[in-house]
């Protein structure tokens, strides 16, 4: 099943400037969970990142080995 609806927006940091995070999606299946999620910095493009099971797998700011 795959939710969606009003991003939960987190903190990544107590410092002022360090930016936050926000759930786009997230989805649970028989092998887990699967979270996609928007970090924004203030002073660049938004990255996005995919979780599964709480282990970061991906981003969209190092795409070198794609």
């Amino acid at each position: 099943m795959v939710t969606q609806g009003t991003p939960h927006h987190v903190g990544t940091s107590t410092e002022a400037n360090a930016g936050s995070s926000a759930e786009v999606a997230r989805a649970e299946g028989p092998r887990g969970e699967v979270v996609l999620r928007r970090r924004t910095s203030g002073t660049g493009a938004d990255v996005l990142e995919l979780r599964v099971n709480g282990v970061f797998v991906m981003d969209t700011l190092e795409t070198t080995s794609e």
